[in-house]
């Protein structure tokens, strides 16, 4: 029934397949899986020699080959497209979360003046430290590669993991499969089936991609499908110490599933605890109360590592051992405050990191129909990732529900009971990546497709071995994914425009000191170790305005800029000014601090016209209504008595917003204005120190004439006092 449920359930997510069919993509894929069909019908020995290749080298050498084919596609990739450097700002902070982990801390210290890190998916703690947004999980396995200075190493090692985990799940589930009555020929079958979802995923573009960028998908899918197989090998009559190590390894896998994707861990942790009950079960009735006693308790000290690793993870970012630090990050960066939580209601979908997805949702927000949608694009795309064409994949779970054992059942439920839990979450596929939140599934569809393989042997042994389909389907992924791997070529010219990865350029140039200007934020937090550089260097992104309080801070220092030459290019910098210049977007989103409103870095291109603003970016306030208070914190190198002000925008929608610098009055921003114009509000002369300050921006009632409470700022400008 589950596995009937299953195919149902993938038929109807997929159901739009059948009415496309690309023939730029799906039909070159379908032709190859006919035309080795064919070539295997006619001829037999070719099939039947496929399968004795594939079985000819003993179990550890196959291992060995497929793990390693697996790791130099992902170190094609890593040449190819990562050219170095991370292809996603998620795989930039996993990187900056690594070192921290490598030095013992869960955060990094903040640079002064901090403002120049604050950054995307990073956040100042109650420690004053920075933090990443993501759980600790993947950055402690990434945290030694990190410290060795190849970082990259880990997706070759996450690669051949995957490959052998595949392999083990495969060998695992087809166990309980009974292919003939003849003995020897039953394991060869379940040997192949083994062997053949190995070999499926080595050619796939989206498994390269997804050990390549320093993503927790695949790491958690290898964490997963060794829980769930060491699940299903549990075995409660066992001797109590091999019991007690095997149950632990289960609660180890599922803890670190859990810290490093919290999500996928809990699906994980559904999946064994169904399988383990079912084993503690069948031990209750044998009067085994002492053997399920013991393993309850290996999970559970297993797992309690990794759930407090999370714990003190979210103490140390948020201050609160039980608040989730992205929860935390998306207070201060986006709106609503509550839109990336799981779920429905008009509350989910952010404005800011997917403003996209948000406005297609509409009023209602994220609905149970817009789920739906979300669920079927990514079993679609998850079906090309793996497969190509994804037509197989629903074909593969359909065929699940034939001669379905417990374990196979088990696994068409799973896939299907995974994707559709993702359809708690808005966001969809990456453009890049595929469906990756559905990626740690894959070695399940690998072995359903390989156990598809060998079903019609059952019926028709001579006509259509196993080794047959299994070459046939091997010979269409093949293609379908060649069609992939060709699209690089098509964009080399621009994967050669990719900045280098400027630390090997730092480590060449014999130890600079200066500030050092690269292109962009997360260049700079992977670039940057400030356990090696404090004291020596800064590396960071900024305009002639942004830099004025760094270089202050640091008047010896040169600047320097990282060239695609991966050399150190000497910058001339203007005289500095007596003015202090602070770029309030560059305070976005890590050290703000909203309360019922929205703020958020406007790129003024967006105008539409000329405009001059400071670093060509301002701080947009949305959604403000009276009493709506916005806090940002910002640091001064220098003493002196200051007239400070605020140069914002004023414009027919824009609101009243009293100013204070520290708890003390500074002024009111009069924001009403006929048309959009650049404004200086200055402040009454006060004395300014080194060190940290506070603006905190109200909103007051606005003018009658003005249709709403938004503002535009642009800096917080210091002039010396006469």
């Amino acid at each position: 029934m589950c596995a009937a449920l299953a195919g149902l359930a993938w038929l109807a997510m997929v159901w739009p397949l059948f009415r496309l069919f690309s023939a730029k993509f799906h039909r070159p894929a379908a032709y190859a899986l006919v035309a080795a069909l064919a070539v295997g019908f006619g001829f037999a020995p070719i099939a039947k020699g496929f399968g004795r290749a594939v079985l000819a080298l003993p179990r550890w050498a196959f291992l060995l080959l497929t793990s390693t084919i697996s790791a130099i596609a992902t170190e094609v990739f890593i040449r190819i497209v990562a050219r170095g450097h991370t292809l996603s700002p998620d795989g930039a902070v996993y990187w900056f979360q690594a070192r921290a982990l490598s030095h013992g801390s869960f955060g990094t210290p903040l640079e002064f003046p901090r403002q120049f890190w604050s950054m995307r998916f990073l956040f100042e703690g109650p420690d004053q430290q920075l933090h990443g947004v993501f759980p600790p999980g993947w950055p402690l396995f990434l945290a030694p590669f990190v410290r060795a200075k190849a970082p990259f190493l880990s997706g070759l090692v996450v690669s051949a993991l995957l490959s052998i985990a595949g392999y083990w799940l495969a060998r695992t589930l087809s166990d309980t499969d009974r292919w003939s009555d003849d003995p020897d020929d039953n394991e060869r079958t379940r040997e192949l089936v083994a062997r053949t979802a190995a070999l499926l995923p080595l050619a796939s573009f989206a498994r390269a991609a997804e050990t390549t960028d320093l993503l927790s998908h695949a790491f958690v899918s290898v964490l997963g499908t060794l829980a769930i197989t060491l699940s299903f090998r549990l075995d409660p009559a066992e001797k109590p110490r091999p019991l007690a190590l095997r149950s632990l390894a289960i609660g180890a896998l599922i803890g670190w599933a859990f810290s490093a994707r919290l999500l996928d861990g809990a699906l994980f942790l559904g999946g064994c605890a169904l399988i383990l009950c079912a084993r503690w079960i069948a031990a209750l009735r044998t009067g085994a109360r002492r053997a399920i006693v013991t393993s309850v308790v290996a999970v559970a000290l297993g797992a309690a590592p990794f759930v407090a690793l999370v714990a003190a993870h979210q103490k140390a970012a948020t201050g609160s051992w039980t608040t989730p630090t992205q929860r935390e990050y998306f207070v201060r960066s986006d709106f609503p405050s509550t839109c990336h939580r799981l779920g429905f209601g008009r509350d989910v979908g952010c404005e800011v990191e997917h403003g996209d997805d948000r406005a297609a949702m509409g009023p209602d927000g994220y609905t149970p129909r817009h789920a739906w949608a979300i669920v079927r694009s990514r079993a679609i795309v998850l079906g090309d990732d793996l497969l190509a064409p994804p037509h197989m994949l629903a074909l593969i779970v359909a065929l699940a529900v034939v001669g379905a054992t417990r374990r196979a059942a088990f696994s068409s439920a799973f896939c299907a009971l995974f994707a559709l839990s993702y359809g708690l979450f808005y966001y969809g596929n990456a453009p890049l990546f595929g469906a990756r939140h559905l990626f740690p599934i894959a070695p399940f569809v690998y072995y359903l497709a390989a156990r598809a393989c060998a079903l019609p042997s059952r019926r028709w042994a001579t006509a259509a071995p196993p080794s047959l389909l299994a070459m046939a389907m091997l010979s269409a992924i093949i293609v379908g994914q060649g069609n992939r791997w060709r699209t690089l070529r098509l964009a080399e010219g621009e994967l050669s425009q990719r900045e280098p990865w400027v630390r090997p350029t730092i480590d060449r140039a014999a130890d600079p000191q200066g500030i050092i200007l690269v292109s962009d934020n997360f260049h700079a937090i992977t670039g940057y170790d400030p356990w090696l550089d404090r004291g020596r260097r800064v590396v960071v992104t900024g305009d002639d305005a942004g830099l004025r309080e760094l270089r202050r801070a640091r008047p010896t220092w040169p600047v320097y800029a990282a060239t695609r030459e991966r050399t150190l290019a000497l910058v001339p910098m203007p005289p500095m000014r007596d003015e202090v210049s602070v770029e309030l977007e560059a305070l976005w989103p890590s050290l703000q601090w909203p309360s019922r409103l929205k703020a958020w870095r406007f790129e003024a291109s967006r105008f539409g016209e000329p405009v001059i603003v400071g670093g060509g970016r301002l701080l947009a306030i949305e959604h403000a209504q009276p009493g709506s208070t916005l806090r940002l914190d910002f640091e001064l190198s220098v003493d002196g008595e200051y007239i400070p002000g605020i140069v914002a925008f004023s414009a027919p929608d824009h609101g009243n917003f009293r100013v204070t610098l520290d708890g003390a009055p500074m002024l009111v921003l009069d924001g009403y204005g006929e048309q959009r114009v650049r404004r200086l509000y200055d402040g009454r002369p006060t004395r300014l120190r080194r060190g940290r300050h506070s603006l905190v921006f109200e909103c007051v009632t606005r003018d009658p004439r003005s249709s709403d409470d938004r503002a535009l700022l642009d800096q917080f400008i210091a002039r010396p006092a006469p």
